[in-house]
C-alpha cells in the first residue's frame, strides 16, 4: 500500500481538493491532515478520494513538542509536521508514503514515482535552479545554496526510512528559520545533508517531477498535444506555487492551457474566483525585495 499525504489549513482546502481529484484520475487517494479542528461541514463537497484527519490524531510524543514551539496559525507548524505525517503513514501500514504540498497538480500517473521505491528508500527532487551564474542572474544561481538544493514540497519515503524521518523531525524541532547566515531555510535546507547521511537515496534527475517556475527556465518545456514534455519525458506533476501561477498565466507560455485547466478546477471549489492580482506592497513582495537587497549588499562588499 502506498499513501499520498498532504497538510492543509481550512483556507487552502480548495487547492487540496484539486490535488486530490488530479490524483484520483489515476486511481490514488489523498490523506489530508488538517491543522485546524475538523468542522462538521464545508462550503463545498470534498472529493471522495480525500481522507480528512485532524493533527490531534498524530502521535502525542511527536505533536506536543511542535505545538508547544510553533502556533497552529504559523507556517512553521505545517512545515514541521511533514516528517510526522509521513511517519504516521508508515505506522498505519503503508509500504511507502509520498508527501505533497497541496498546491501541486498531477497531469500523469504517479506510477514512475511509486516504481522508484523498488530500489530506493528516500526520494528527493532538486529545484534545478540555473547551474550557470550567467543564466537568469547570479542571484538565481546562488538560490540552491541559500534555500536548499532539494524542494521540500515533495518527499517520498519507504517504510525502512524511519531513521531519516526521526532525524528530519529533530531538525524541525530544533529550528525553522530563514537565516542565510546560519545556513537555515525552514524545513528545506536540512535536506541538503540527506544523501550524505542516509543510504538508498534517489535524486530524480529531471524536473518532470515537481515541475515549477524555478526550473522552467532551464527545462526546455514543450507541448505535445495535451501533454507537457521535457525532452522525451512527460511532466508528471506541476508545483503551482505563486511564481508558477504568474509565469504560466502568460498566454505565450507553453503551459498556459494547463494553467487554465488548473484555475478552472480551483474555482470549482473556491467561491471567490482565483486572481493573480497582488498588491504592489504585499508582504511576500516586500520580504523578497529585502532579501534581494541584502544579497546585493553582501555581494558588493565581497567584490
Amino acid at each position: 500500500m502506498y499513501k499520498f499525504v498532504t497538510i492543509s489549513t481550512l483556507s487552502h482546502l480548495y487547492k487540496t481538493a484539486a490535488l486530490a481529484e488530479s490524483l484520483a484520475r489515476h486511481g490514488h487517494d489523498l490523506e489530508v491532515w488538517l491543522i485546524e479542528e475538523l468542522p462538521t461541514q464545508f462550503e463545498f463537497q470534498m472529493p471522495k478520494s480525500c481522507q480528512l484527519r485532524g493533527i490531534d490524531q498524530l502521535q502525542k510524543q511527536r505533536l506536543t513538542p511542535l505545538v508547544s514551539k510553533y502556533t497552529r496559525q504559523s507556517d512553521q507548524l505545517r512545515w514541521a509536521l511533514k516528517p510526522v505525517v509521513l511517519e504516521q503513514a508508515i505506522l498505519d501500514g503503508a509500504a511507502a508514503a509520498i508527501y505533497l504540498d497541496n498546491d501541486q497538480y498531477f497531469l500523469q500517473s504517479p506510477e514512475s514515482i511509486i516504481a522508484a521505491f523498488q530500489n530506493y528508500a528516500i526520494l528527493l527532487t532538486p529545484h534545478f535552479y540555473p547551474s550557470d551564474p550567467r543564466t537568469r542572474g547570479a542571484n538565481w544561481f546562488e538560490a540552491s545554496y541559500q534555500v536548499g538544493i532539494y524542494n521540500a514540497g515533495f518527499i517520498g519515503v519507504r517504510n525502512d526510512a524511519v531513521a531519516f524521518l526521526d532525524w528530519w523531525y529533530t531538525c524541525c524541532t530544533y529550528a525553522l528559520h530563514k537565516s542565510y547566515f546560519r545556513g537555515l531555510f525552514d524545513d528545506q535546507k536540512y535536506l541538503d545533508a540527506v544523501p550524505a547521511l542516509f543510504q538508498n537515496v534517489y535524486i530524480h534527475q529531471s524536473p518532470n517531477w515537481n515541475f515549477a517556475a524555478w526550473n522552467d527556465w532551464v527545462a526546455q518545456l514543450t507541448c505535445v498535444g495535451n501533454q507537457l514534455r521535457i525532452r522525451e519525458e512527460s511532466v508528471v506533476f506541476i508545483h503551482f506555487a505563486t511564481l508558477t501561477l504568474q509565469q504560466f498565466s502568460s498566454e505565450n507560455h507553453c503551459g498556459h492551457t494547463v494553467y487554465q485547466q488548473y484555475i478552472t478546477h480551483l474555482n470549482q471549489f473556491n467561491k471567490t474566483p482565483i486572481s493573480l492580482t497582488e498588491p504592489y506592497f504585499s508582504r511576500r513582495r516586500i520580504l523578497n525585495f529585502l532579501r534581494y537587497v541584502h544579497w546585493r549588499i553582501l555581494t558588493t562588499l565581497q567584490d
